[in-house]
């Protein structure tokens, strides 16, 4: 096991998470995916694994429920439309929320080996414990943190 901190920079975790994806089964990023102009790991684990972001058409009508709007009614520098901006050849992974007992609203983002989760404490915990259920690798890890 390995842990890495680096800043905000799509260059930087290109770098770092393909290093991480040829050298370890799983690779699990925090942080980093939301709505603000320093939210840039989709775009850095899309340039790892050599893709663009695109709108996710799913995650798309997931952000525009949450938040209450129409994406044809705001612009495209929306930033609350970064979070349905992810790498082309993504999986969502949806899950049981393990604090509320309910199907997940919002995915896991997976490409190949990443999962990508929020960097918010308790939406980490939440989509480790999406993530935990459907990886064998994580069977041994205790999810009470």
């Amino acid at each position: 096991m390995l842990i890495s901190a680096i800043p905000d920079s799509v260059d930087l975790i290109a770098r770092e998470v393909r290093e991480f994806m040829t050298n370890f089964d799983l690779v699990l990023t925090s942080g980093g995916i939301g709505p603000t102009h320093d939210d840039v790991t989709f775009e850095g684990v899309a340039r790892a694994v050599g893709e663009e972001t695109y709108t996710h058409p799913e995650l798309l009508h997931v952000v525009e429920t949450f938040f209450g709007f129409t994406s044809s009614d705001t612009t495209p520098d929306d930033p609350r439309l970064r979070l349905a901006r992810v790498p082309q050849s993504c999986e969502l992974v949806y899950g049981i929320d393990c604090f509320t007992g309910r199907q997940s609203f919002y995915p896991v983002v997976k490409v190949k080996n990443i999962y990508t989760l929020p960097g918010v404490p308790n939406l980490f915990r939440t989509g480790f414990g999406m993530i935990k259920r459907k990886s064998r690798l994580l069977n041994n890890v205790s999810s009470c943190f």
